[in-house]
């Protein structure tokens, strides 16, 4: 029985949850107002808190992507003044 449960896993696996869109307000002026927001949809309703939480650190990755480009930018800079 045990060894037909887990053939039947490959066989069917079982389908990912995927949650429908939820409009809310996004302010993409900069990260900070942009993670306000986010919060502040979750704090009302308007955005349920693990799909919030998925969004903020999405854009913390973000975040981090943009600083290692600017990193990356200054030290070629800092190497051709050298």
């Amino acid at each position: 029985m045990a060894a037909l449960s887990l053939i039947s896993k490959f066989v069917a696996p079982a389908p990912k949850v995927s949650l429908p869109p939820t409009p809310f307000a996004y302010d993409q002026t900069d990260p900070v107002s942009g993670a306000q927001s986010i919060i502040s949809a979750a704090s009302t309703g308007d955005l349920p808190a693990d799909i919030a939480r998925t969004l903020v650190e999405a854009l913390a990755g973000v975040e981090r992507i943009l600083e290692s480009v600017e990193l990356e930018a200054r030290l070629t800079q800092l190497e051709a003044d050298l």
